[in-house]
């Protein structure tokens, strides 16, 4: 055999490893289910969700006011002591209009709607009290990588990482995403397979894992892409070399 035809033998070789190299990297998914649309549908609703702006009358009544939280206070039938965006000070208290510095930190809103409409007695004789909670301070988590809408998005509760995504719009193509991370504000580190945030059968995180708390950052990586640039590179120089000794011969 001439050396041209095992330069040309080798050449072969190379672009067939390479392109094998190449299928291989894109379709191995590891044993995970390929996700139907249905799935995908079923599973985030990406598309429907939007982050919530306020607490339901019932959530608002029940839930335990922390500092940096904004309330507004209407008494009905009396503006002058209606008033509006007040924030829970560092100290844990509120100021209001006659009745000073009212202690809100670590009541629940219903408790805190009682002390006022008893405090106001003396200058309303049937005083009626709403308490609406404006904004929540401090309870976000941050979702990031490859999502539709990165970002800080506001929670009341642990959600599901499911629910999570579905905040961000979900999973740019899933298909191309084995695991996802959830980083506490501790500092603590899970990787999450997604097989097992819709596989119940074959879920390995435990279910502290499957769910994102308050100050919690959950990072979806981009998908490796396939370095075909390289190669390109490395088959053009393989074609320069033999055009070069093709020409010496």
């Amino acid at each position: 055999m001439t050396d041209m035809k095992r330069l040309r033998l080798i050449l072969s070789l190379v672009i067939m490893l390479l392109v094998a190299n190449g299928f291989a990297q894109t379709d191995d998914y590891d044993g995970v289910p390929l996700i139907t649309r249905e799935d995908i549908a079923r599973d985030l609703t990406a598309s429907d969700m939007e982050p919530q702006d306020s607490l339901s009358v019932v959530e608002t009544e029940q839930y335990i006011l922390k500092k940096g939280d904004i309330i507004s206070i209407v008494v009905m039938g009396h503006p002058e002591f209606t008033k509006q965006s007040i924030r829970v000070l560092p100290d844990g208290g509120i100021e209001y209009p006659l009745l000073g510095n009212i202690r809100a930190e670590g009541m629940n809103v219903s408790s805190l709607r009682k002390i006022i409409e008893k405090r106001l007695l003396p200058y309303v004789t049937i005083p009626v009290v709403t308490i609406y909670v404006e904004k929540i301070y401090g309870h976000k988590v941050n979702i990031i990588g490859y999502v539709t809408s990165p970002g800080e998005y506001q929670i009341y509760e642990p959600l599901k990482l499911t629910d999570a995504l579905a905040l961000a719009r979900g999973i740019r193509n899933i298909r191309d995403v084995k695991e996802i991370r959830l980083i506490r504000k501790n500092g603590e580190i899970f990787d999450v397979e997604i097989k097992d945030l819709w596989f119940s059968n074959t879920v390995e995180a435990s279910e502290d894992q499957l769910l994102i708390f308050e100050g919690d950052t959950l990072v979806v990586p981009p998908p490796r892409e396939f370095p075909w640039h390289i190669y390109t590179a490395i088959l053009a120089t393989i074609s320069l070399a033999i055009n070069v000794y093709s020409m010496t011969k």
